[in-house]
């Protein structure tokens, strides 16, 4: 959970429906361990992190 608060800090996360808020959850996801996705499947999370990673996205 510390990594959303200070996602939300930064004014990273604005909600679910911009693109670049989906790819900092999906980041956040991939390599945080707090919190485990269930839907969406691990998948489409590890591929929307892939994304981000190669867009330059950082946690």
């Amino acid at each position: 959970m510390q990594t959303f608060e200070k996602l939300m800090n930064e004014n990273q996360l604005t909600g679910t429906s911009d693109i670049k808020s989906i790819i900092y959850l999906s980041l956040s996801l991939k390599y945080g361990s707090e919190v485990i996705s269930v839907n969406p499947p691990p998948f489409v999370i590890n591929i929307m992190a892939g994304i981000g990673k190669l867009l330059g996205f950082r946690v």
